[in-house]
Formats: structure tokens, sequence, C-alpha cells
């Protein structure tokens, strides 16, 4: 076994390749740190299963090993196959169905939702609404698309428009209820009463994180608490 030494100067270069898949932009790592694992890419009837360290895809790319040389990682892909769901997120909107789409093809875009006071401003892929979704994409896993609104000011004199978001609050993996609120704004007195459960004290709500969510927390996009 022979040390490998470099400096902690040097910068190394990772390349994805995808296969055919969609393409992946290649990164600059300092020596010793470890590449950001990148966003899945896609291909038309595959599943993506993951980096590989060889071509011939025998070894899974460790994402927490530092980078000590240049390297090209390669995308590994099985054969899609089945059917998936596509659900339909309104944020408070009027209810859209699921889909069932086949492996590998698309879903269809469906009409428009409609929410009082607001105006529809499309399908995201993500419950902050920063990356919308791209009909012509192939379905290859079980999706959920988030609807986006804009106010319309109530009618009256224009102004910047408003993203709404929907808080919803579950009690023992139970649905209790759900408030619509502008971005950036608290629930104050909207907060549902404190849930009861026999033989238990309630402590709190917690968001996916594991953050508290009180009547002063800021909504900045769709959150789902449970109660502790």
């Amino acid at each position: 076994m022979y040390a490998k030494f470099v400096s902690k100067d040097d910068k190394f270069t990772v390349s994805f390749n995808t296969d055919g898949g969609s393409s992946v932009a290649s990164q600059t790592v300092n020596a010793g740190e470890k590449v950001t694992k990148p966003a899945d890419p896609t291909k038309a009837n595959n599943v993506f299963a993951g980096w590989y360290c060889d071509a011939n895809l025998t070894e899974a790319y460790d994402f927490n090993a530092p980078v000590l040389s240049d390297l090209t990682l390669y995308a590994k892909w099985t054969a899609a196959s089945g059917t998936y769901t596509v659900t339909f997120n309104t944020n408070g909107g009027s209810a859209v169905p699921s889909q069932t789409v086949k492996a590998g093809e698309q879903a269809v875009k469906p009409a428009n939702p409609t929410k009082a006071n607001s105006n529809f401003a499309g399908w995201y892929t993500d419950a902050q609404l920063t990356t919308q979704y791209n009909f012509n994409s192939p379905v290859n896993a079980n999706i959920t698309l988030y609807a986006k609104w804009t106010s319309t000011g109530g009618g009256g004199g224009g102004g910047p428009s408003t993203t709404y978001y929907t808080v919803t609050f579950y009690s023992a993996d139970v649905k209790i209820c759900s408030v619509t609120v502008p971005s950036g704004t608290s629930l104050g007195d909207k907060m549902p009463a404190d849930p009861s459960k026999p033989g238990h004290i309630f402590l709190g709500w917690l968001d996916a994180s594991n953050n508290a969510f009180t009547a002063s927390t800021p909504v900045t996009s769709i959150v789902d608490v449970h109660a502790l």
C-alpha cells in the first residue's frame, strides 16, 4: 500500500456521464472536499439507479468520500415498468384528480384549478414552488405537483401579486385542518386549537424538519405540521 498526497490548494473536476440521460454539469472541487450530489438526471423509459465510479457500473460512488483527483461518475439506469401516480396539490384551490401514468410516458396537463381572489400560476415540482414542472418530462416515479397562486388583489386597485401557502395540521397522522395565508406571514389567531389525546400531553407542533411551528412562524412554503 502506498500513501498518496495532494496539495490542499489543488482543484479537481468531477464530470457526470449520464449515458444518454439529461445533462448534468461538471463540478470543480477543492482537494479533500466532497462533490455535491446533483439532482437525478432523467431518461425516457428509464429509472435512474445511482452514480457509479466505473463505466461497468460495478462500484457505487460514495458522495461522502473526499475528492483527490479528477474523476468521472457514470449514471446507472434500469428499464421503467409498471405505472406511477401523479398527484396534484392545489394549495387550497379546486380539486384536480390524480393521474395514473405508464412508466416513461407523460402526464396530461390538467385544466387549471381555480381559487377565490387568486390567479393560477402553474404547477411546480416542490412545495417551495421554485421549479416549474415540464409536462413533456417522462414519468418514472410517483410524483406530487404543487399549484402556485398569485393574488388578484380582491378585484380592487391592482398592486403587487401575492403568493399564498397552505399549512396542514395532523395529529397521530390524522388531518385536523388546513390554513392558507400569504407568503411570509404567520397564522396568528388562525392557529387551530391544541389537539387532545387520552393519556398524553400536547407539547406543540413540529414541521417535517422537526422545527417548532407556532402562531408567529412565518409561512414561506407549503407546510405539513404534526402534533408532538
